[in-house]
């Protein structure tokens, strides 16, 4: 918003959730998640494993030089440190930019099944880490995963991102 405000551009009209307050939460309905799974997922699931989600500003409404975005540098490290104890999975876009080749990182094309089933992937997932964006919003917020956010932004921007309620405050550590 600030930037369409400072461009004098008229803000796009994106559909949002509704204000997530207890009521909302409360009476949340998801589909069951199938814990089924193909033979393809023994390999990611074989021990723990994040999701990590490297933001490049490659998307069409993204800024290229936002402080959320995410260095391949800094991604190639933050790879090679995770995976030392967990397999990573990384979500959103960032099979594009990843050009490394570790035997510990699964994208969406590790998978030759057209039908990924993403809600176990990220239900069984034990945390996310990555830049503050709806691809770290959506499994942080949906199935309840510890999340890092590594950003340079004020930590207001993450808050109005999850819509708090007016107490959030002490729901923060």
């Amino acid at each position: 918003p600030l930037f369409y405000y400072l461009n004098k551009e008229k803000y796009k009209d994106f559909k949002r959730l509704k204000y997530l307050d207890s009521y909302v939460l409360n009476n949340l309905k998801l589909p069951k998640i199938e814990n089924i799974y193909i033979d393809e997922y023994k390999d990611l699931f074989s021990r723990k494993f994040v999701l990590l989600y490297a933001r490049s500003g490659l998307w069409e409404f993204s800024i290229n030089k936002s402080k959320r975005n995410i260095s391949l540098d800094t991604l190639n490290e933050l790879i090679k440190y995770i995976g030392k104890t967990h397999n990573i999975f990384l979500i959103g876009d960032s099979y594009k930019i990843y050009k490394f080749n570790y035997d510990y990182v699964y994208t969406i094309k590790s998978f030759k099944t057209d039908k990924l089933n993403l809600p176990l992937i990220y239900k069984k997932a034990e945390s996310v880490i990555g830049s503050p964006s709806g691809a770290t919003n959506f499994p942080s917020l949906l199935f309840n995963k510890p999340t890092l956010y590594l950003s340079d932004i004020p930590i207001h921007h993450i808050l109005s991102t999850y819509s708090f309620e007016k107490d959030w405050k002490k729901y923060i550590y």
